[in-house]
């Protein structure tokens, strides 16, 4: 049986394919970002809705990344690399989030 994700890690796939889908200054559509998430449109309007009440996207026609989710998300990548160093799960992630963290979009 497949593993259900928690409220928090469905926000940071939301925040993820949104900053993945806006590489190369694209326009980020909502149903691209629905389609990567995996989750069904219904639910993914009231998660876009939450988030935009947390001020971690902004969602005008299409989807953007504010200062705070990108912080959002650099800090989610480095609590779990800290978890993949302590149990020393890798499967890629380090990688990746290594290149997010070095992302000059995030200025970090």
């Amino acid at each position: 049986m497949a593993k259900r994700r928690d409220r928090v890690r469905i926000y940071a796939d939301i925040l993820k394919a949104i900053w993945q889908e806006s590489e190369g200054d694209r326009r980020v559509k909502i149903t691209r970002v629905q389609y990567s998430v995996g989750v069904p449109f219904d639910r993914f309007k009231g998660y876009i809705a939450e988030l935009q009440e947390l001020g971690l996207i902004k969602a005008e026609g299409t989807l953007a990344l504010t200062d705070r989710g990108k912080e959002f998300l650099v800090n989610w990548s480095r609590i779990l690399e800290t978890l993949n160093d302590n149990h020393g799960g890798n499967n890629g992630f380090k990688e990746r989030s290594n290149r997010l963290l070095k992302d000059q979009e995030f200025g970090v």
